[in-house]
């Protein structure tokens, strides 16, 4: 299975998806889905391509060890990670370097994201992961979406934990709480 839908996304970060497309489309770019949940054999498959099978390399992970293989507990799809790919008008290339790939890099990680345009040898631009281990994210696939951090009306990640103290984060209200963010 090669999953492009949003409810194939760990419920965190289907949260944080919808956010990146809308501050995107704002920006002026449309983006779509490319990849959300993948079996271990779609993910061993593409790991094949280029070594064993032809074409280029596009994973370092094999089946089971990627972010976008994770499920629930209970088996249901819940990726951790998903792939874009920018929508682009008379049918343009939706993956060409010519796109504001840095630009949805930069704002996946102030989400709190981990950016694959960061990766070396094999930078892989379209993808946005959550900061978490494999098994962290599985665990997390059935607990409740934290709140949004929001600064200034704009969205800077979900707030997993937090703790009073000073900080850049606040609940909005003149000389209200200070929280700091242990997201990231």
């Amino acid at each position: 299975m090669d999953s492009r839908d949003p409810l194939h996304l760990h419920p965190w970060l289907r949260a944080l998806w919808h956010v990146l497309r809308d501050e995107l489309s704002r920006a002026g770019h449309q983006v779509a889905l490319h990849s959300t949940y993948r079996s271990a054999e779609v993910q061993d498959r593409l790991w094949r391509q280029g070594r064993q099978d032809p074409g280029p390399r596009v994973t370092n992970l094999r089946g089971g060890q990627s972010w976008h293989n994770v499920t629930s507990s209970d088996g249901t799809p819940a990726a951790a990670a998903f792939d874009f790919h920018w929508r682009t008008p008379g049918g343009g290339l939706p993956f060409a370097s010519t796109h504001p790939w840095e630009l949805a890099g930069v704002i996946g990680e102030r989400l709190g994201l981990r950016w694959g345009g960061r990766w070396r040898p094999l930078a892989d631009r379209p993808h946005l992961e959550l900061p978490m281990t494999l098994a962290e994210a599985q665990a997390t696939s059935v607990q409740p979406v934290p709140a949004l951090v929001i600064i200034n009306g704009t969205v800077h990640g979900l707030l997993k934990a937090a703790r009073e103290a000073p900080g850049d984060v606040t609940d909005g209200a003149p000389g209200g709480k200070h929280y700091v963010n242990t997201w990231r």
